[in-house]
């Protein structure tokens, strides 16, 4: 990651995009860690909670914060969603949400499932469901990136226009989201 920020930077790229769709998200300590690349100061990333069922309650297990690295890319940051970008996934587009010069960019929203995986139950017939057993807090201690009623997660800013023009040509195997982006960078300040 570092030489690709160096090259970035000795380039001066005028942005970089980070494309998560389909992301299903990962560890949330490496999300933090990677999206210090982007930030020139410390930002609070969450309290991770596991539930505790003697208690019923879900204390808090860790706090993450986002760490500016030594090498850090200050160009445009775009976070390309869908509604596949699920998790730690979703950490990264709400960390780029919070750059001066970062946007979420998709025709749709992320998932809205963010919170910390480890459930596990197998049936029969060899299938097995998995479960979330915490929450991911913000720093006031309130569940961050949910959704209910099929809405939350994190929303494009800019969102790619749904329209039949762009629907034909997605159908065609244009990646107009990635276009967008791109455009979005190019003319971005202009």
């Amino acid at each position: 990651m570092e030489d690709a920020i160096r090259l970035f930077n000795k380039n001066n790229v005028p942005g970089v995009i980070v494309d998560i769709r389909g992301n299903g998200g990962g560890a949330d300590p490496l999300t933090a860690e990677l999206c210090g690349y982007f930030f020139d100061k410390p930002s609070f990333y969450e309290y991770e909670t596991h539930y505790n069922p003697k208690t019923g309650r879900f204390p808090i297990a860790d706090e993450l914060w986002i760490k500016p690295k030594t090498i850090r890319f200050t160009g445009n940051v775009i976070a390309l969603v869908n509604l596949m970008t699920a998790s730690s996934a979703e950490g990264i587009a709400m960390a780029v949400r919070r750059l001066k010069k970062g946007n979420v960019v998709g025709f749709f929203g992320t998932n809205g499932s963010f919170g910390m995986t480890g459930g596990v139950i197998k049936i029969p017939n060899n299938f097995t469901i998995y479960f979330p057993i915490g929450q991911s807090l913000n720093i006031n201690k309130i569940i961050q990136i949910d959704s209910k009623n099929g809405k939350g997660g994190i929303d494009p800013d800019p969102r790619v226009p749904l329209t039949f023009e762009n629907v034909l040509k997605v159908s065609k195997g244009e990646d107009v989201e990635l276009k967008f982006a791109e455009n979005f960078i190019l003319n971005k300040g202009k």
